[in-house]
């Protein structure tokens, strides 16, 4: 393992210097001359391997790094003892909500055959966007309903743990160089359910993984960007929230918001480079567009160290809708 590390970065390292030998500017003190960027993602397997980037990045420049947060730096773990007051929950919260939605009492039995209907789909995209049209509702309000009621689900029935167990000790590596580390993930953090404050609760979480974000300049206790889908964009604590932006788009979007503001770095300055570690390639997309829209050079790295977690936790999850439907239909 540790010889496929070594190589790893060797070769990360190796990709630099012949961009360079290119003549690409790729993280040179000519930087700022540059439009184009860099070829992307780059695909990387553990946290560590971003350190040999990011010295090089700092040499001649002020470079901005940002991580993603769920799959990159920690993923949920679910409380089996959990499970039945877990059900009782979604199926409580999802019948109270699409009883407001369709105008009818939470119990009633149109609540109950559509609420059959949306798990009977498993989560097909094919099927739930049929469905939806069948029903007449609005595709926002339906993401509505499940963000706010999964988000809730993950806040009381899931802790939070560390993919990588050396990610903290990467991250302050890097801010002992006095570069800054933010953090950006595509959620809200604002309030939930009869949780006040998503975001107080994600700092906490990552406070207790030992994961602390750099002091965003300017932030205070927090500080709004810009209109998301569901809640506005805020920085709170060091971390980015996109306040639920569509996923693969609002990142970028919140990114242009920050550029445009001029709050990336201290006294206004415009960084040598962003680097973003993601999970999610649309989102390295997205933000790499923006980055080129204000000649700023951008290196997406895609982290791919929680794609076997992600699998399993999608399959767990499938199995829980499954049983869920099941008990449901026979209701």
């Amino acid at each position: 393992m540790r010889a496929m590390g070594f190589l790893r970065r060797y070769a990360l390292l190796a990709f630099i210097g012949f961009a360079e030998i290119l003549g690409s500017n790729f993280l040179r003190g000519g930087c700022q001359a540059m439009t184009v960027n860099t070829p992307f993602p780059i695909a990387i397997h553990t946290i560590e391997e971003i350190l040999p980037i990011v010295k090089k990045a700092a040499e001649t420049g002020k470079p901005v790094v940002l991580f993603d947060i769920d799959y990159t730096l920690t993923r949920p773990l679910f409380e089996k003892s959990k499970k039945d007051s877990l059900y009782k929950y979604i199926v409580s919260a999802l019948r109270a909500e699409f009883g407001k939605l369709l105008n009818v009492s939470e119990n009633s039995s149109e609540v109950t055959q559509v609420l059959k209907d949306l798990l009977g789909t498993h989560g097909d995209g094919e099927m739930l966007a049929k469905l939806m049209k069948e029903l007449n509702i609005d595709k926002k309000a339906l993401k509505r309903i499940l963000r706010e009621v999964l988000s809730f689900a993950a806040v009381t029935y899931f802790t939070q743990a560390l993919i990588d167990q050396n990610a903290p000790k990467v991250i302050q590596e890097i801010q002992q160089q006095h570069i800054p580390c933010y953090g950006f993930t595509a959620l809200s953090a604002g309030a939930c359910g009869t949780i006040p404050s998503l975001g107080d609760w994600r700092l906490k979480e990552l406070a207790h993984l030992e994961i602390v974000f750099s002091p965003f300049p300017g932030q205070g206790t927090g500080l709004s960007l810009c209109k998301g889908f569901l809640e506005n964009a805020w920085v709170q604590g060091g971390v980015i929230f996109a306040g639920g932006e569509d996923q693969g788009q609002g990142k970028g979007k919140v990114l242009r918001e920050l550029l445009q503001r001029r709050l990336l770095l201290p006294q206004g300055e415009k960084p040598s480079v962003i680097l973003m570690i993601d999970d999610n390639e649309a989102n390295l997309e997205s933000m790499s567009k923006i980055s080129k829209e204000f000649s700023i050079p951008f290196l997406g790295l895609q982290y791919k160290g929680g794609e076997q977690h992600c699998a399993y936790d999608r399959a767990m999850l499938k199995s829980f809708i499954v049983q869920l439907v099941s008990e449901f239909m026979q209701k």
